[in-house]
């Protein structure tokens, strides 16, 4: 077996005597000595059209321990290494060993490091090994194309092995960052949520999951979240960051540079459970109030049953968080809203309608005198003056909080 190499160049006279060519084989052996030959050449050809079928390539490749940086020789070297192996091993009629899918595992391992799509490795493949059955057909006698036949199946088996090589790579490292991103994930959620956000740790715990610690964040609460399992993945095609974490039936995600509006429709896709929104807010103490936003809206959501986004009802999800600290203040005012109902709706009218009695009673079809007698039995009810400021807006928050109580 050959070794594994870093350098790209041909297989060597001294690794071409190691080949043990099978009886009958030979035509094939020969078609790929020649491309041996020629390995540099072929790789640096094939890496320019894995780059046209997958930009991305451009700027990532693998060497046989991971991931390096960008630069023409890193991505032929990636090339190189999944293509040296298939030569010999075609020569040889014969499917990868274990060591030889290893390195395909390394590539897709590093690829999914990247942030690369799965499909991208299944079409890089493709085109490598496309372009490996050109040359070897081109290498074989006219005389011999028969034989061909039998190196286009030995080819299908290195390149369906190496695919799922470099498959099972993606899928365990895939598994392994998204360990890694709950972890830290949950440190930096909850680190907000105790209001640590001027930290060291925090901040890169930020940076660390791709936010910007002096940019704007915003915040969603989800309850009833039946199935997680898309709620990060279903984001990716979105301009900007997001991070969800899931606790229990509940999720809770920051966002960063993402349309709220798509992100929401998103979202309603996935649970159509209540949801909370939270305002948008700067750096990460804005993060930490975002978050706040969005646990109270989402409250008050459950209880209307429609998404609450918090810069549109903050009153309601404000009243709803605050309902227990409120309770014994607001007493009064909620039993007189649900005993006299139409004392209630006379206030809110009056306030609804520029403080004008006499537009308030058309709207209730009252006579002005019928509107200000309510006005002030109200006023008697919950001892506070339903004509002032104080009592108007007692009033007012009274009818909420019975509301949403």
């Amino acid at each position: 077996m050959a070794r594994e190499s870093t350098e790209l160049g041909a297989i060597t006279e001294e690794e071409w005597a190691q080949v043990r060519v099978p009886e009958g084989w030979r035509p094939i052996a020969d078609a790929c000595r020649r491309m041996g030959t020629g390995l540099p050449a072929f790789c640096e050809r094939v890496t320019r059209d894995v780059i046209v079928a997958i930009p991305e390539f451009a700027t990532a490749a693998t060497t046989s321990t991971g991931v390096a940086g960008a630069g023409s020789k890193r991505q032929q070297l990636a090339v190189y290494l999944l293509v040296r192996p298939a030569i010999l091993g075609i020569a040889e009629n014969r499917g990868p060993l274990a060591s030889e899918t290893d390195v395909a595992s390394r590539i897709g391992n590093a690829w999914a490091h990247l942030g690369g799509s799965p499909d991208d490795i299944l079409r890089g493949f493709q085109v490598a090994f496309k372009a490996f059955l050109s040359d070897l057909a081109s290498f074989v006698d006219r005389d011999e194309r028969e034989k061909l036949l039998e190196g286009i199946s030995t080819l299908w088996i290195w390149l369906q092995e190496m695919s799922d090589g470099a498959a099972r790579g993606y899928r365990e490292e895939v598994a392994k960052l998204a360990a890694l991103n709950v972890d830290t994930r949950e440190r930096f959620f909850s680190a907000l949520q105790r209001g640590d956000v001027s930290s060291d740790d925090v901040r890169q715990l930020a940076g660390s999951l791709g936010f910007d610690v002096n940019g704007s964040f915003r915040a969603f609460w989800l309850k009833a979240v039946t199935d997680q399992s898309q709620l990060q993945t279903s984001t990716h095609d979105l301009a900007g960051v997001t991070q969800a974490l899931v606790r229990g039936t509940e999720v809770t995600i920051l966002s960063q540079g993402v349309a709220s509006d798509q992100l929401e429709a998103k979202l309603h896709q996935l649970s159509p459970g209540p949801v909370g929104v939270g305002m948008e807010r700067k750096d990460l103490d804005g993060a930490r109030m975002s978050l706040v936003d969005a646990r109270w809206a989402v409250e008050a959501s459950e209880r209307s049953g429609r998404p609450i986004r918090f810069e549109e009802d903050w009153l309601i999800a404000t009243l709803h968080a605050q309902r227990d600290q409120l309770a014994l203040l607001m007493e009064r005012g909620v039993q007189a809203t649900r005993g006299q109902r139409h004392l209630a709706e006379a206030v809110w009218a009056f306030a609804a309608n520029g403080f004008s009695q006499s537009a308030a009673a058309r709207e209730l079809h009252l006579r002005p005198n019928s509107l200000g007698y309510r006005l002030q039995r109200w006023s008697d009810l919950v001892g506070r003056n339903a004509m002032t400021p104080d009592g108007l807006m007692y009033a007012l928050v009274a009818r909420l909080s019975q509301v949403t109580s």
